[in-house]
């Protein structure tokens, strides 16, 4: 105690200085730590943008394969239920994205999700119900079956088509 005479410090001072030295070396300790948990996070960020794409693109492909069955005149319910089954783990995934993101003070890459169109109100309320568990795979499909007949009418070229004429003058 004469040592605190001599600095003329007083105990209740030297048990603040103590606090602060203490609260300050537990602060470094965390900060120390905490490059372990961001780059945990981060690696758990990356992974899961990845998991995103590789889902989005096995939906891409379901749409096209559905796409394909409907032109063919078959029913997809399948590729329906794995449609919405892959939708619902995509939409998961963009949720702990989103959570991972704010963590770590990331933007969320944009993904252009795919809007299901417009809903049409079907006459039958049983079916409707019974329809309701494959809605979102369907409108995946009508988009993709959508985007494939704008193609092939872009690929026609019309003005040809237009030119020939309708009724063969040879016949008359």
């Amino acid at each position: 105690m004469n040592n605190l005479n001599l600095l003329k410090i007083s105990s209740a001072g030297w048990l603040v200085a103590m606090l602060v030295i203490t609260a300050m070396l537990a602060l470094t300790t965390n900060l120390q730590a905490e490059p372990k948990n961001v780059a945990k996070e981060r690696a758990t960020y990356y992974k899961l943008i990845n998991e995103r794409q590789v889902i989005r693109q096995r939906l891409a492909q379901l749409d096209r394969r559905a796409a394909q069955l409907m032109q063919q005149g078959q029913d997809p319910v399948v590729l329906h239920a794995e449609q919405v089954g892959l939708q619902d783990k995509l939409d998961l995934i963009e949720l702990r994205l989103e959570i991972v993101a704010a963590r770590l003070g990331f933007d969320v890459p944009l993904n252009d999700p795919v809007q299901p169109e417009a809903e049409v109100v079907e006459e039958d309320p049983i079916r409707a119900k019974a329809n309701r568990a494959f809605e979102r795979g369907r409108d995946r499909t009508m988009i993709r079956l959508r985007e494939d007949a704008k193609r092939l009418l872009s690929s026609i070229n019309f003005s040809r088509f237009l030119a020939e004429p309708v009724v063969d003058k040879n016949n008359y």
